[in-house]
């Protein structure tokens, strides 16, 4: 036997200790199998963890000791053992058979067997001579049909992970799926918001001004509810159980008439049955509804139930109910509806409910059931919903176990019966089952001179000897005699059988460290040619990821300095685009301009007002210091930006004679953007030396003004360092739309109050400006 024969023995003989209704299989027996599939994978090309999954479930299982979960994991297990034992039998053991044919003294590499499994030309090469060796297109076709082979066998892979991913897994659906729970719950909302509505609506003008009506009411569609649940919650498994039942049997047996009746429901399917079974219901979920809700009025429909069943708006809810509860327990896993239990609190309540009409502390009436993604808590949500158990069938005692009850009866009894020991010594222990062996050795062994069986048999010789008198001695000491050589050829009996069991023993052994022997030094140079194949795989991934971790650095190198002068190029001069950290930008500047405007405007026009004492001139003396102000930070900006490109580019000059237009086309777009940020970024240290210097030279203003005048360089300044600046407009005429009166009505411009403000020059508006109007026509021309 060979070492993989060996290791489908051992897994053999560990599913047939699972199926047995009594026995289970031990850690050893476990261990020992996960060492055989384990054998398997490393010596049976394209096997691998995926093929065994069921089967390492199961191992993990008898490890721990849970023989009731081994009971639900046993198809999935036997389907991947047929699969991995089939594959062996057809592809591996033919291979190996004929290679030792040929060769009996000397042992096939492993190698050799796999190039066989993984090009189909290799074997088709040996077997031709170099005259007719094939080539060209035959070779050809024989690697396309192994691509194509292999193709399938990933495919098929592909489809076993996608099913074990998606396999009762709520956290994981289908988005194309109509009925995902998603759906589902969204359709069970609007079943409480629309038919139940109109079946509640329907029985209270059929019942009238009742007492405690409405509750009445609430309470049968309640009822209806929990009814048409229990019904879809028990027919989904029945009816998943006898799809796979009839896939089961039509394909165990296709020439049997399919029109047969399926007469054992119960029965544990193959796990793919039950998978496709699953989908088949599922798929088909909506060509159901109108059968299932003949067969659940006929059928299941309470009587106390179908009071209002004529009602229009009540058949209604019924069949929506019943659509919606189907879609929900055919999902994998399904949805569950939840019920508050008598007598809980309003605290444990409040998890899962809502109260109707009244808020309190004790709960009164069920209104609607609360809907569950899945069975989170892992318990019985419906008290009414029946939760199948699977009997296990009792087997009839084998012919073997008989005979050791047989046996064992014989050993329990007080006297040993006639011919126990004859038994012994016709070669019973040899023959024997092991349990029987041990049985009669134990009977044997307890045999002596003084047991009960010789002591019989002398108390007999001794009769016969008293009732002959003294002429029977002779035949008493022939007796004694004959008894005593009877023990002695017994005792060198049981000699010789120990001898041959020590020397069958010592024989087995040797047989077994040649073996081990032999296994070692093919697995040493198996693990040699792996060992060298594997250093030369690690110095090729060594390589690949100095490689790959080069690229990923240029490639973010590169992905960096695209963004970066994607965004330098997108908001560069773009008035659109705003740096929301920016304290400063249009939209906060045209904040501080209206608080302007609101605040140190009025407070500046008392005091200009004192002087003149004339509304239109203390407006016009006010706007006229922001308009100076926003000249004078205009060519303050333009001046610096000028300045800051001359300082970059020619430290060395000192004096303004420069031709700075040709400095300013050597900067690129990203350059001067540099400069420009550079500026708003000292901008507040540049605003107070700018408004020392303007008070010193351009103000002339009185100390009360200097608030309202500080105030306007600041919105001024930042409003020229912008990029793009911003505009003021002091002519209303040229913008009649931007402008709004002051205080008075008309048609007609008396004279300008404050400036409008826009986002840059001829850009869009931020900021309406305020004009005196008036009704006669005078200077101003008409609005």
């Amino acid at each position: 036997m060979s070492k993989l024969q060996f290791s489908f023995s051992v897994l053999d003989r560990f599913i047939h200790d699972v199926q047995k209704p009594v026995a289970h299989p031990t850690a050893g027996d476990a261990k020992r199998a996960s060492s055989a599939i384990d054998d398997i994978i490393n010596n049976v090309p394209l096997i691998d963890e995926l093929n065994v999954k069921g089967l390492r479930d199961l191992i993990k299982l008898a490890e721990k000791g849970k023989f009731t979960d081994m009971k639900n994991k046993a198809s999935e297990a036997i389907s991947d053992y047929q699969i991995i034992e089939s594959f062996y039998k057809k592809k591996v053991l033919p291979t190996a058979e004929s290679l030792e044919s040929k060769d009996k003294e000397k042992q096939p590499k492993l190698k050799e067997v796999t190039d066989s499994l993984l090009n189909p030309s290799y074997e088709l090469m040996n077997t031709y001579t170099s005259d007719d060796r094939p080539h060209g297109q035959d070779l050809v076709n024989s690697r396309l049909l192994h691509q194509h082979n292999t193709t399938e066998i990933n495919e098929r892979r592909s489809q076993d992970v996608s099913f074990s991913i998606h396999n009762q897994n709520p956290m994981i659906t289908d988005i194309s799926d109509t009925n995902r729970p998603t759906k589902v719950a969204e359709q069970f909302s609007a079943l409480y918001d629309n038919e139940w509505t109109d079946a509640f609506d329907a029985i209270a003008r059929l019942e009238g001004q009742k007492e405690n009506i409405e509750k009445e009411i609430i309470i049968y569609l309640d009822d209806v509810l929990r009814n048409i649940y229990v019904y879809t919650v028990k027919r989904v498994p029945a009816l998943v159980d006898n799809i796979a039942l009839q896939l089961e049997q039509t394909m165990l047996d296709p020439v049997s008439s399919t029109k047969e009746k399926v007469t054992n429901p119960s029965v544990i399917h193959n796990s793919k049955f039950q998978r496709y079974a699953k989908t088949c219901v599922k798929e088909t979920a909506k060509l159901s509804i109108q059968a299932l809700i003949q067969d659940f009025k006929k059928t299941e429909l309470r009587p106390s139930l179908q009071k209002y069943q004529d009602n229009f708006g009540v058949n209604k809810y019924m069949d929506k109910c019943l659509e919606i509860c189907w879609f929900m327990n055919v999902l994998d896993p399904p949805m569950v509806l939840k019920w508050p239990m008598e007598h809980q609190e309003a605290e444990d309540l409040a998890e899962n409910f809502r109260h109707y009409t009244k808020a309190g502390i004790q709960l009164d009436f069920a209104v609607w059931p609360a809907l569950l993604f899945y069975d989170q808590e892992g318990d019985k949500q419906c008290p009414t919903v029946l939760q199948q158990t699977k009997e296990v069938d009792k087997t009839e005692t084998t012919a073997t176990e008989q005979a050791l009850n047989s046996t064992a009866t014989k050993q329990n009894s007080d006297v040993a019966k006639p011919g126990m020991i004859e038994k012994a010594k016709t070669g019973q222990l040899r023959g024997g089952t092991k349990h029987e062996n041990k049985i009669v050795e134990n009977q044997w062994s307890e045999w002596k001179p003084t047991g009960i069986q010789d002591l019989d048999a002398i108390r007999e010789i001794l009769n016969e000897a008293l009732k002959g008198g003294q002429s029977s001695i002779d035949l008493l000491n022939q007796k004694v005699q004959e008894l005593i050589e009877s023990k002695q050829k017994d005792t060198e009996m049981i000699e010789q059988l120990k001898q041959k069991t020590e020397e069958l023993s010592r024989l087995l052994k040797e047989e077994r460290e040649i073996n081990e022997k032999h296994r070692m030094t093919q697995t040493q140079k198996e693990m040699t040619e792996k060992e060298k194949e594997i250093t030369e795989l690690r110095k090729e991934t060594a390589g690949m990821k100095e490689e790959t971790e080069k690229l990923k650095q240029e490639v973010e190198s590169l992905r960096t300095s695209l963004s970066k002068a994607a965004g330098e190029k997108l908001t560069d001069g773009n008035p659109t685009i705003t740096d929301l950290s920016d304290p400063n930008r249009p939209q906060k500047l045209c904040e501080k301009f209206n608080s302007l405007y609101d605040n140190l405007w009025t407070d500046a026009f008392e005091h200009v007002y004192k002087d003149e004492n004339n509304e239109k001139l203390a407006a016009g003396r006010l706007v006229d210091i922001f308009r100076r102000c926003w000249e004078f930070c205009r060519e303050c900006a333009d001046g610096q930006l000028e300045i800051l490109q001359e300082k970059f580019v020619r430290p060395e000059v000192v004096t303004e004679e420069i031709n700075r237009q040709g400095l300013i086309q050597t900067f690129s777009k990203s350059e001067l953007k540099m400069i420009k940020d550079a500026r708003k970024a000292v901008a507040k240290h540049t605003l107070v030396n700018l408004t020392q210097f303007y008070w010193k030279t351009k103000a002339r203003q009185k100390e009360e003004l200097r608030p309202y005048v500080d105030a306007c360089m600041e919105i001024c300044w930042y409003a020229a360092i912008n990029d793009p600046k911003l505009d003021f407009s002091f002519e209303p005429i040229k913008n009649k739309e931007d402008f709004r009166g002051y205080t008075k009505s008309g048609k007609f411009v008396d004279y300008l109050v404050w400036p409008a403000m826009y986002l840059h020059i001829d850009g869009p508006l931020l900021y309406k400006g305020v004009v005196q109007l008036k009704d006669n026509e005078g200077e101003r021309e008409q609005m």
